[in-house]
C-alpha cells in the first residue's frame, strides 16, 4: 500500500511525467509539449492542404473565413492596413497566426511574444506573406517587404510554434535578404510538392532574386536573373503585385506607372523565368493587382488610375501583341483606386479588393470573378460579393503561397495505338498510362494493381501492359506517390467479343493514306467475293464510328475524303453480303494538323448590321455572339442556338471600332470590327 502512494505522488508531482495524446483541431495543447494540433506531430495533418487559406485577416480589421466553402465574415482581427498582409493557418485549417509585415498576431489576436518591430510597411504593395518549413511543422518564415520610398528591402524573420505555450515565438527577425527591393514578393511550391521558391525583384534593373526554402531551412544565396522589364523610374514603379500561377508554369509583375504586366514562364523545378512577355497598355494605367486562373490560361489585372478597372487577358497564344489585344473590361468605375488586390480562395473564386479613393461611397465589400476560367462576360463579375465589417478591404487582400489549391490529380488512360478502354479479344498487347496535373518532379513512386481474366504483361513507372486473351473485365489500380500524400485511380476495362474481322490478306489491297490535306482511301476485292456494299466509316476516337460515304463492291474502289477531322482520324471499312450480314476492316490511321476555327466579319467596316461566320473544317457552332467597346462595355449580347452565321442588328450603335467575340465551345474567338 506505502509503494502505490508513493508511485502515485511521483506521478502528481511530475517526477514522471505522462503525457495525453494530443487532439487535434482543437486549439489546446492537451499532451503539454508546447505544441498544438497540426504542429503537434502527434497529429496526422496534410501539408498539401488547400485549407492553409481558409482564414484571411486583411485591410481595416476585416476577416473571413472559407472553410465551409463560401466566405463568411469574421471579426476579432488586429490588421489595420492599406495593403499588405499575410494569414497563415495549419494544414487542417485552425488559425496560426497573421500579420501586416510590421507586427505579428497569435491565433488568440495578441501580439506574438517577440512579434513587433518587423519592417514591412502599411503602404508596402504585398508587405508580408508567411512560408512554412517543409518538414518542421513548428516552424514559419516571415517575409517582408518595405513600402516604395523605403531602404528597409526584403528580410525574413523566423516563428517557432512550439513556444509560449503553442502560441508562437519570432526567435530570428529581421534578416535582410536584399536591399534595394520593389515592393513585389512571390512563392511558389517547388514541382515535389515539398520545398518552395521565393521570387523578389531588383529596383532600377531587371534582376529577379530567387531564393530556395528546403528541408535544410532558406538558402539565402539568391539566383540572380536578368530577364524582362527593368522596373525603373519613379518609385511608384517599384508597386504593384508579383504572382506565380497555381500551377508554377507562369509568374506575371505587374508594373505600376509602365502601364505593364511582365510576363514570364516559370520551372517550378529549377527556379529558371523564360520567355518574356511586356503587357502594356493604356489600360493598364496604374497596374497593382494580378491572379491566374488555375490552369494558368487567363490572366486577371487591376489598374489603379482613372478609369479603375479590373482587366482579363487571354494567355493562350503566348504571344505578347495577342495577348494585349485580347483585354477584355469585367468591371471599371471613375475613381482612382477603386479595384486593387486579386485573390483566389480555395473554393476557386477570385475576390477583388475594393477602396474607393474618393470615400464617395465608402467600400465596406468584396468583389468577385465567380468563373475565372471562362473568357469575356462568363467570368460571372459580381460586384458586391460579401460584405465586410467593420471597415472594409482598402486595396488589401492576404498575400499567400501559390499552388495550396493546385490538387494532385491522376487518371489512368489506354496509350495503345487504338486509344480505347473498351478492347476486343484479339487485341493482344494494351498498355495504359497515368494523365493529369502530377508533376513528375514530385513522384516517390507510382505502384501498379491489376486483376481481372486477362493476363499481366510488363509495367514501368509510369504505364503497365496487359495481355488481352480473354473476355470479361480488368480492374487497374495505380496508386501515385509524393511528398503530400498517395493519389489513387482505378480503370475498369471490359474485354468484349467484336464483329468478325476481315483480314486485310484477304483483300487484294486495302491502303489509307495522306494527299496534301485529304484522307485517301482504297481498296481492291477478289472476284468473285461475297460482298454487295462497302461503308466508309471514320472515327475521332477509334470507338464511335459514323458512316461518311457508302460504293458498290468494284474490283477496284477508291474515296477521297476532303474533309477529315482536325486530329486524328480512324478508318475502316464495313463490307456488307448478300445476307444482309457483314464485316469489318482493320482500323486504319491517319493524324492532321488541328486547324483553329477562325472568324469572319462581313461585311467590315460595316455601317448598319454585319455578320460573324465561323470557319472550320470541325463541326464548330457559334454559341454566344458578343459586341463590346474599345472600353469594355458590352453592347450586344446573343446566345445563339450553335449556328455557324449570326446576324448582329447595331445599326443605332456610334461610329468607332468595336470588339466581336464568339463562344466555339470552350473557345472565344475575337475580332476587332469597324463601324462607319
Amino acid at each position: 500500500m506505502k509503494d502505490i502512494f508513493l508511485f502515485s505522488f511521483f506521478i502528481l508531482s511530475g517526477i514522471i511525467g505522462v503525457h495525453a495524446q494530443e487532439i487535434c483541431d482543437n486549439g489546446i495543447d492537451d499532451d503539454g509539449d508546447g505544441r498544438i494540433d497540426c504542429v503537434d506531430l502527434d497529429c496526422d495533418c496534410n501539408n498539401c492542404s488547400e485549407k492553409q487559406t481558409d482564414i484571411w485577416y486583411f485591410g481595416h480589421n476585416s476577416g473571413l473565413d472559407f472553410s465551409t466553402g463560401s466566405p463568411q465574415s469574421i471579426t476579432g482581427g488586429q490588421v489595420n492596413t492599406g495593403e499588405g498582409c499575410a494569414t497563415m493557418s495549419d494544414a487542417n485549417g485552425n488559425l496560426l497566426f497573421y500579420t501586416d509585415g510590421r507586427t505579428v498576431w497569435n491565433r488568440n489576436h495578441v501580439v506574438m511574444t517577440n512579434g513587433g518591430g518587423l519592417m514591412g510597411h502599411p503602404s508596402s504593395t504585398q508587405s508580408a506573406v508567411t512560408v512554412p518549413h517543409p518538414t518542421d511543422p513548428a516552424l514559419y518564415y516571415v517575409f517582408t517587404v518595405d513600402y516604395s520610398g523605403g531602404s528597409r528591402g526584403l528580410r525574413y524573420s523566423i516563428v517557432d510554434l512550439s513556444l509560449s505555450g503553442g502560441l508562437g515565438s519570432i526567435t530570428t527577425k529581421n534578416i535582410l535578404l536584399m536591399s534595394n527591393t520593389t515592393e513585389k514578393i512571390g512563392v511558389v511550391r517547388h514541382c515535389n510538392n515539398r520545398d518552395f521558391w521565393i521570387l523578389g525583384h531588383e529596383y532600377n534593373s531587371n534582376r529577379f532574386f530567387v531564393y530556395e526554402l528546403t528541408t535544410t531551412g532558406l538558402n539565402t544565396t539568391p539566383n540572380i536573373q536578368s530577364i524582362g522589364m527593368s522596373h525603373n523610374g519613379g518609385t511608384a514603379n517599384k508597386l504593384g503585385y508579383m504572382k506565380p500561377s497555381p500551377d508554377g508554369t507562369k509568374l506575371a509583375c505587374a508594373i505600376f506607372f509602365l502601364n505593364t504586366v511582365n510576363l514570364f514562364d516559370f520551372d517550378n523545378f529549377t527556379g529558371l523565368l523564360s520567355n518574356p512577355l511586356n503587357i502594356t497598355t493604356s489600360l493598364l494605367r496604374g497596374a497593382y493587382g494580378i491572379e491566374f486562373s488555375r490552369d494558368a490560361q487567363i490572366l486577371y489585372a487591376t489598374a489603379l488610375e482613372p478609369v479603375g478597372k479590373l482587366l482579363q487577358f487571354d494567355l493562350s497564344s503566348n504571344n505578347a501583341a495577342t495577348i494585349t489585344a485580347s483585354a477584355f473590361t469585367l468591371a471599371q468605375y471613375t475613381a482612382r483606386y477603386e479595384y486593387g488586390a486579386l485573390q483566389m480562395a480555395s473554393n476557386g473564386i477570385i475576390y477583388v479588393a475594393r477602396r474607393n479613393v474618393t470615400n464617395n461611397p465608402v467600400r465596406t465589400h468584396l468583389s468577385s470573378v465567380n468563373n475565372p476560367s471562362v473568357l469575356g462576360v462568363g467570368a460571372n463579375f459580381q460586384d458586391v460579393t460579401i460584405s465586410l465589417l467593420p471597415g472594409g478591404s482598402g486595396l488589401s487582400l492576404p498575400t499567400f503561397v501559390q499552388g495550396y489549391d493546385y490538387a494532385t490529380t491522376v487518371k489512368i488512360d489506354s496509350i495503345t495505338t487504338s486509344g480505347l478502354d473498351t478492347l476486343c479479344i484479339t487485341t493482344g498487347l494494351s498498355t495504359f498510362g497515368l494523365k493529369g496535373n502530377y508533376e513528375s518532379c514530385a513522384l516517390d513512386t507510382i505502384l501498379w494493381q491489376h486483376k481481372g481474366v486477362n493476363l499481366f504483361d510488363s509495367s514501368t513507372d509510369t504505364s503497365i501492359t496487359l495481355n488481352i486473351s480473354n473476355v470479361g473485365h480488368d480492374t487497374i489500380i495505380a496508386e501515385v506517390k509524393t511528398f503530400c500524400k498517395s493519389t489513387f485511380d482505378t480503370l475498369i476495362v471490359p474485354t468484349i467479343v467484336c464483329p468478325v474481322i476481315l483480314l486485310n490478306t484477304e483483300l487484294l489491297s486495302y491502303k489509307v493514306e495522306k494527299q496534301n490535306d485529304k484522307a485517301f482511301i482504297y481498296w481492291e476485292a477478289p472476284v468473285p467475293n461475297d460482298y454487295t456494299r462497302a461503308d466508309i466509316e471514320r472515327s475521332a476516337d477509334a470507338s464511335r464510328f459514323e458512316k461518311i460515304t457508302s460504293s458498290l463492291v468494284l474490283s477496284s474502289n477508291a474515296y477521297l475524303d476532303g474533309m477529315p477531322l482536325n486530329g486524328d482520324n480512324y478508318y475502316r471499312l464495313k463490307l456488307y453480303k448478300i445476307d444482309g450480314s457483314y464485316d469489318y476492316t482493320l482500323v486504319k490511321h491517319l493524324k492532321f494538323k488541328e486547324e483553329k476555327a477562325t472568324l469572319t466579319t462581313i461585311p467590315n467596316p460595316f455601317l448598319n448590321n454585319f455578320t460573324v461566320k465561323i470557319n472550320s473544317n470541325r463541326d464548330d457552332k457559334i454559341e454566344v455572339v458578343q459586341l463590346s467597346n474599345l472600353l469594355g462595355q458590352v453592347v450586344y449580347y446573343k446566345e445563339t442556338e450553335k449556328i455557324s452565321m449570326h446576324q448582329l442588328p447595331i445599326s443605332n450603335l456610334p461610329s468607332g471600332a468595336y470588339w466581336v467575340s464568339v463562344k466555339v465551345g470552350e473557345k472565344w474567338i475575337k475580332k476587332k470590327v469597324i463601324k462607319q
